[in-house]
């Protein structure tokens, strides 16, 4: 590497600068308290901050940079000219290039702006299919870059996390030998300390063992939580034979307003199976057997806490029907993921058998701070209050802490005031008192 390029990065070279040769990659640079940190990247898209000149030199010799063109940046490339492409071809197909011609387009702009009824004409417009495709597609393409964009740099920039570890490592050994452990200092081989199951960290699993790459780990799991919100919305879509075109497009942005959506990089099972669970009940309608079995999932194989939300749903549901053949048929379904976990913990558990991981699990739940089952001498309200504060929720800023607590209060007043309409597009258990319930606790305890 050409010493110009060291000095153009790392700054002018001291007088006593001598290459640095590591040993090994557990080797650690000295810190030079005079110079000023660099953050630089490789073509992987790893990054690195240096506090030295010498450790600075040494990474810029491997060919890492401050604005290093990454394989993501070529991806992203790649991926917008065949989504470019792929629109020149629907629009070629569906016929829209017809009336994109200028002659068309300045009459329609002439009477949309001659017109007395300005926005009831420009809604008119807008309502148009081609209109809304090409808005939407649009909307699509800008927001994919900012998204993915913004993900790459958070994925660089978050500190490692020891819940991040417990959870790849658990699942890149259940997907690859089916046992369920992070290394005996956790529990062992399928432990009740592991939290989050298997559909929290499938990306992150692939992308590491693909690339060993930490970074691509985190960015692959965030891929696999987006594309499978994708298939959800595809299958809602067709089921319901209605126009959720918006659902598509928001998609990517609506996963990141989640205020612990970073949890997904981290490999955690919050997100994932908060996304199987919240499409599950919009599929029960419609696939009642898949809806249960995907429960159970979200449940078992995700976070066990679903248990909580789905006992308030299940509860509705027995409520408006009444029947026990319908009761006895959800049950066996349910019991098909539950029964396949528990038959891998009978073999592997290193305390026992299923009957003992039960047990263990039960034990874990009521024990732990945060379940609420250990009282103190304190009123409910104080020791709820005194929960909150000692959970992740005290160390969150003003907005999170405003739009966990006030925006599902607004989002929850629209769905009453629209129950009606509700009621009469998903199904008849969607009633208001069961909808500010169900969401209400769900959003909090998603938490």
């Amino acid at each position: 590497m050409e010493i110009n390029k060291i000095k153009e990065i790392c700054g002018p070279i001291p007088s006593n600068y001598e290459p640095t040769q590591p040993t090994s990659d557990n080797y650690v640079f000295e810190v030079d308290p005079s110079f000023t940190s660099i953050n630089l990247f490789d073509f992987l898209g790893n990054g690195a901050t240096v506090n030295s000149f010498e450790e600075c030199a040494h990474y810029v010799n491997g060919g890492w940079e401050p604005f290093k063109t990454t394989i993501f940046d070529i991806g992203l490339l790649v991926l917008y000219v065949a989504m470019g492409l792929f629109g020149i071809y629907k629009i070629y197909k569906t016929g829209i290039y017809k009336y994109l011609k200028p002659s068309f387009l300045s009459e329609k702009v002439k009477k949309l702006f001659n017109s007395k009824n300005f926005l009831k004409e420009l809604r008119n417009l807008i309502q148009k299919k081609w209109i809304s495709r090409i808005i939407y597609s649009s909307y699509f393409l800008l927001q994919s870059y900012f998204l993915f964009d913004y993900i790459r740099t958070k994925s660089v920039r978050i500190p490692r996390f020891i819940d991040e570890y417990l959870t790849l490592t658990s699942n890149f050994n259940f997907f690859t030998n089916l046992n369920f452990t992070a290394g005996e200092f956790i529990g062992g081989n399928y432990t009740v300390n592991l939290t989050s199951g298997p559909i929290s960290a499938i990306g992150s699993v692939i992308g590491w063992s693909v690339t060993n790459k930490l970074i691509i780990a985190r960015l692959s799991n965030f891929l696999w939580i987006y594309l499978l919100q994708l298939i959800f919305a595809f299958i809602l879509v067709k089921l319901y034979k209605k126009d959720f075109s918006f659902i598509f497009f928001i998609t990517g942005l609506s996963i990141i307003l989640v205020p612990w959506w970073q949890g997904s990089l981290y490999s955690l099972g919050e997100l994932p199976s908060v996304i199987i669970f919240l499409n599950a009940i919009f599929l029960f309608p419609k696939l009642r057997k898949l809806s249960i079995i995907l429960f159970s999932i979200s449940i078992f194989y995700g976070k066990l806490l679903n248990l909580v939300p789905f006992a308030g749903f299940y509860l509705a549901v027995i409520f408006y029907e009444r029947k026990i053949k319908y009761i006895v048929k959800d049950f066996i379904l349910f019991l098909i993921p539950l029964s396949s976990w528990l038959l891998l913990a009978n073999s592997r558990y290193e305390k026992g058998n299923a009957i003992q991981y039960l047990k263990d699990q039960y034990y874990f739940i009521i024990n732990h701070q945060s379940s609420g089952a250990v009282t103190g001498n304190n009123g409910f309200l104080d020791e709820f209050i005194n929960l909150l504060m000692a959970s992740e929720f005290s160390s969150w800023n003003t907005i999170d802490k405003t739009r966990l607590l006030i925006v599902p209060v607004i989002f929850l007043s629209i769905l009453f005031k629209n129950r009606e309409n509700i009621n009469q597009f998903f199904w008849k258990y969607y009633n208001s008192t069961y909808i500010f319930f169900h969401l209400y606790l769900f959003m909090v305890l998603g938490t």
